[in-house]
């Protein structure tokens, strides 16, 4: 299953992303933090989006499928 999460740079978001993917799901992470990479490494099944949730059509390209 393809799930968007916010918040995947913090202790539980960080977690709950870890989880998902060890699970097979495929994660798109949205997040305004450049460091977002670093605090989920460089794991398959992840997509990553640059945004601080203000610009909906980023929000509905993250959310499409």
């Amino acid at each position: 299953m393809k799930i968007a999460i916010t918040g995947g740079t913090g202790f539980v978001g960080g977690h709950l992303a870890r989880r998902l993917i060890a699970d097979g799901h495929e994660v798109v992470h949205i997040s305004r933090n450049a460091g977002a990479e670093d605090a989920l490494g460089r794991k398959s099944g992840v997509t990553r989006v640059p945004s601080d949730l203000s610009d909906a059509s980023v929000l509905a390209a993250a959310f499409a499928g």
